[in-house]
């Protein structure tokens, strides 16, 4: 191999693995740019788990959302979507916000009501051994 193709190899290998590398921290930036501001954190009859409703942000290009997910009652909320409810005001349509209103039926039951215009993005009828039932309200 001539030395301007190995200079030429190692110019290509350099740009590929540098490519990468902005691919790679582009890619792990990203959960950086939503922010979730907890609401309100109410654990289960049993103190075993708790729901978190928040809001999540992800910037000046899209709306803020909310969610809720189930976590244990020791563990924070992180930095990631809900893992039970989303939704938002579907363009104004629904109430800002939009509210949603949580009760624990029993250690294993959820109750998730939300407001009927609100635009549902995810409704996840059960996370780990807990039930979770849907309704809407005016």
């Amino acid at each position: 191999m001539k030395l301007w193709q190995k200079i030429l190899l190692a110019a290509i290998l350099t740009l590929i693995s540098g490519v990468g590398a902005l691919g790679w921290w582009v890619i792990s930036s990203l959960g950086e740019l939503c922010g979730n501001g907890p609401i309100s954190e109410i654990p289960s009859p049993n103190g075993k788990m708790k729901v978190v409703v928040f809001q999540r942000d992800c910037g000046a290009t899209t709306g803020f959302s909310t969610q809720v997910s189930i976590l244990p009652i020791d563990r924070a909320l992180p930095k990631e979507s809900g893992n039970v409810f989303t939704s938002d005001t579907d363009r104004g349509q629904a109430p800002s916000g939009p509210e949603v209103r949580i009760q624990w039926r029993g250690d294993k039951v959820l109750s998730v009501a939300h407001h009927k215009a609100a635009r549902v993005f995810l409704e996840r009828s059960k996370i780990r051994d807990i039930a979770v039932t849907y309704s809407q309200f005016d």
